[in-house]
């Protein structure tokens, strides 16, 4: 079953202001004990973007099977997420289940077009990356 991890440690960002504006976050935390795999940071969606610009992330992973024996210590996890994002991304926060950690809040405006579908109409995001590519 997926599950947030139990901490997260660190945050970093890059940004690559490639159009569309492309990041990379990597996200080390610590889950609450062996035995969770693949984790993974899944954005939050919105209807309006946040005003504060931070992009929203959920570090999850899988939780043991029921009846897997595993030791009860924090063990740590990492995960990374490369994708697009709109212009009005200043910085990340990363979600766990005990904290939340931020990387990039006080960049500048990413300046970069955002995608377009056939007729000109701006690209909801974030769906803009499957429509860019139409």
């Amino acid at each position: 079953m997926r599950a947030r991890v139990y901490s997260v440690d660190d945050v970093r960002l890059t940004i690559f202001r490639s159009k569309p504006a492309q990041i990379v976050v990597i996200a080390m935390g610590r889950a609450a004990s062996t035995g969770w795999t693949d984790a993974e940071l899944n954005p939050f969606m919105y209807v309006m973007p946040p005003r504060d610009g931070i992009l929203d992330l959920d570090f999850s992973a899988e939780s043991p099977r029921p009846g897997t024996i595993v030791l009860p210590i924090l063990t740590p996890i990492a995960a990374t997420l490369w994708m697009p994002v709109p212009n009005w991304v200043r910085g990340v926060r990363v979600h766990a289940a005990t904290n939340s950690k931020e990387s990039g809040r006080n960049i500048e405006a990413l300046d970069v077009e955002e995608p377009k579908i056939k007729g000109g109409d701006s690209v909801p995001w974030p769906w803009a990356a499957g429509a860019a590519a139409q």
